[in-house]
């Protein structure tokens, strides 16, 4: 928005104003829902940033402190106007527009208008709105404007109606929040109301009623909140009434709202501390919500933030002390509905048919479970060993443990005859996915600032840990001490082996054949080289695990077993062996 003439809207020359329109703003809007976005991947982990006010925000904070004041109990405040001299134009004729629709739909809905009536007549009582006198209507001034009304309805609790001020209705390319400032974000962050609300043994809520219109709007402001109403059902001509209140639908109201709740429980920080951090701090906008250890103490907390509110002329009301709050009761509510839409006939016919056939092993032998139990044995010791900095997010554990899941199954098989040394040895993947590690390949990694990366970099690093202590804690338990049961011969050129290192990137158990030996002065085979479809590689003995595959291709017998490999009857797992030095 451009404006002239000191930011002065005229009501009478329209050229005093004009409006732009830049797709740029639209840009700013799109890059910060998207980083928005992004930035919920780092709740709970990354502190919140204390970010710094605008000069716009540093206007509304001194105008709040110039303007609020404590009177008979009740707070007043003004309006946050962007200029100190502003000129609005007469919009009467589009509220009176708009009044028009809403008596048409109420015509339609009885019910509606009804209801509409009894609230608009509950807010006269009370002192929200106050009928203007015939020579009150024909005064305006400068800053006049009307606001037009309309409900608002919640599916989540019906029957109620939420009357709205509409402070964005536009009249000649101007609104009134156009020249209102939001004020500064004082909104406590969701998240951490939430977890402290489960941190302890007894939840404690409540809500303030009607929080905006608990805030008295004074005399100078009053004229630029006037509405037009039919009271009577009876009478064709509307009234003007004008809101004594913060309404609900400017742009400031909520910033107001929360700074005079914050300033008020200020007051009583050294009488009231926890009340005064409860209000402060456990507070999303008017609900409350905290957790303490007993229920004296919620008692006393509870007792302690109404009298705080009710010296600033709010009431606290709907207090859910332990657990009867409607998201509970709307949770077991919707939980029984669940259960009973179940079809009972159709998981009996599942799951209760004789081709369903349960075996159990007796309590307290694991070791009957024989190859499944050694792996399950394996890859819980392994992942209690494997410490994180810090506790995993459940989309980083997830990932991490899919991950474990794939290394474990990337796992060679022996005794398995293969007739090519180019493929790749079988693997529990081979059957599951129908390759070894039957994924894509990863993304390599840039040093990018966004949350998404640096949890992808945190399951990564948990993985290439597992990965390491795998190869170097589970392959030597699996392998059997051949020279006990059979004797041994030494690695020889011609034998189609699997080379294992920790220090290769996960999953990848390259093959290939020994082409050249080195033996100790013992005639023990120490090191053998080995040529791969990507490379030559020399490794120590102890890395190189000999498959059953024969020097001319063919799967050898049992009587002349290749170094290195153990035999069926003896074996208790599906692995590949090793030589021993």
């Amino acid at each position: 928005m451009c404006l002239f003439k000191d930011g002065q809207v005229s009501k009478i020359t329209p050229y005093n104003y004009h409006i732009c329109f830049h797709s740029y703003e639209s840009d700013e809007m799109l890059h910060e829902t998207v980083k928005q976005f992004f930035a919920l991947d780092s709740l709970g982990i990354c502190a919140p940033q204390n970010h710094l006010h605008s000069k716009e925000d540093e206007r509304a904070l001194e105008k709040l402190r110039d303007v609020t004041t404590l009177k008979n109990g009740r707070y007043q405040v003004g309006l946050l106007w962007k200029y100190d001299n502003v000129r609005l134009p007469n919009n009467r004729s589009m509220a009176l527009r708009r009044h028009r629709c809403l008596t048409k739909r109420m015509e339609r809905e009885p019910e509606l208008a009804g209801t509409l009536r009894s609230k608009m007549a509950d807010y006269e009582r009370k002192g929200y709105i106050r009928k203007l006198t015939s020579e009150e209507s024909r005064r305006t001034g400068d800053r006049t404007w009307y606001l037009p009304i309309f409900p608002v309805f919640n599916p989540n609790k019906p029957g109620k109606v939420r009357i709205v001020f509409d402070a964005a209705a536009s009249f000649g390319g101007v609104s009134l929040n156009s020249f209102l400032m939001k004020g500064p974000d004082q909104l406590n962050d969701l998240p951490p109301v939430l977890y402290k609300f489960r941190e302890r043994l007894i939840g404690l809520g409540g809500d303030v009623a009607e929080m905006f219109h608990q805030l008295r709007i004074n005399s100078e402001d009053e004229d630029s909140q006037r509405i037009v109403w039919c009271a009577n059902e009876h009478t064709m001509e509307p009234c003007d009434f004008v809101m004594q209140v913060v309404t609900f639908g400017a742009t400031c109201s909520p910033s107001t709202a929360l700074f005079v709740l914050n300033e008020n429980a200020t007051r009583f920080a050294s009488k009231y501390p926890a009340a005064v951090d409860a209000i402060r701090h456990r507070h999303y906008v008017d609900d409350m919500l905290t957790s303490v250890d007993t229920e004296e103490q919620a008692i006393k907390l509870a007792n302690e933030v109404r009298y705080v509110h009710q010296q600033g002329g709010f009431h606290m009301r709907n207090w859910i002390i332990s657990d009867r709050g409607t998201n509970f009761v709307g949770a077991d509510k919707e939980l029984k509905e669940t259960v009973a839409a179940l079809d009972q006939n159709q998981l009996m016919a599942e799951f209760n048919t004789t081709r369903t056939t349960w075996r159990f092993n007796p309590p307290a032998s694991p070791h009957m479970g024989g190859c499944w139990e050694r792996l399950i044995q394996s890859v819980k010791k392994i992942l209690a060993n494997v410490k994180p900095q810090r506790v995993p997010t459940e989309e980083v554990l997830r990932n991490y443990l899919i991950q474990v899941e794939n290394i474990v199954n990337s796992r060679p098989l022996t005794h398995v005859p293969v007739d090519d040394c180019s493929l790749p040895a079988l693997t529990p993947n081979h059957f599951l996915l129908g390759s070894s590690d039957g994924s894509k390949p990863l993304v390599q990694y840039t040093e990018c600032p966004l949350a998404l990366h640096r949890s992808w970099k945190a399951s990564e690093a948990l993985a290439n840990l597992y990965w390491k202590r795998w190869v170097a804690e589970y392959l030597p338990t699996i392998t059997r001490r051949t020279k006990w049961f059979y004797p041994v011969k030494p690695i020889r050129i011609g034998d189609v082996v699997v080379i294992a290192d920790p220090n290769f990137p996960r999953n990848c158990w390259p093959k290939g054949r020994v082409v050249s030996v080195k033996a100790s002065a013992d005639g023990q085979v120490r090191s053998a080289v080995v040529q791969t479809n990507t490379g030559v590689y020399e490794r120590p003995a102890t890395k190189l695990a000999v498959l059953d595959v024969g020097a001319n291709g063919s799967g050898s017998n049992q009587g002349s077993t290749t170094g290195g490999d153990c035999c069926v009857q003896h074996s208790l797992t599906a692995a590949p062996t090793y030589q021993h030095h």
